[in-house]
């Protein structure tokens, strides 16, 4: 019941969202671009960087490379290193595509409007 009553709000606020004007009005505020530029700014600057994977290689080895813990920490690690990649690059494409150095893509206009509404890419997701 609880997680209908999410499910509902939740497609809701999508709703809300997606039919707002996604072009800024005369309002003299920040355009959504600046926005998400300063944004995609500040996010870069606390994104972690990428592990050393000699050096993690080097760890599990020392620690027991085949303990069944030890395999699910690898893959753990191999899957937010494809996270913080996939964020690095999306990050970085956009402010180049805002800056106009890249052509603004579909999937980078949609990271656009997820990240000014406050929602995660759909890439990210993935």
């Amino acid at each position: 019941h609880t997680r209908y009553q999410i499910n509902t709000a939740k497609g809701i606020l999508d709703t809300i969202l997606s039919v707002q004007p996604k072009e800024g009005g005369g309002g003299g505020g920040e355009t959504r671009e600046s926005v998400v530029y300063h944004l995609a700014d500040d996010m870069l600057d606390k994104l972690p960087t990428q592990y050393n994977d000699f050096e993690v290689r080097d760890a599990l080895q020392r620690m027991g490379a085949l303990l069944p813990m030890n395999i699910f920490l690898r893959q753990e690690i191999d899957r937010i290193q494809r996270v913080i990649a996939e964020v690095y690059s999306t990050l970085c494409d956009l402010k180049l595509a805002i800056d106009g150095t890249i052509v603004m893509s579909q999937g980078l206009r949609d990271a656009l409007d997820a990240m000014y509404d406050a929602r995660i890419p759909d890439r990210w997701q993935k």
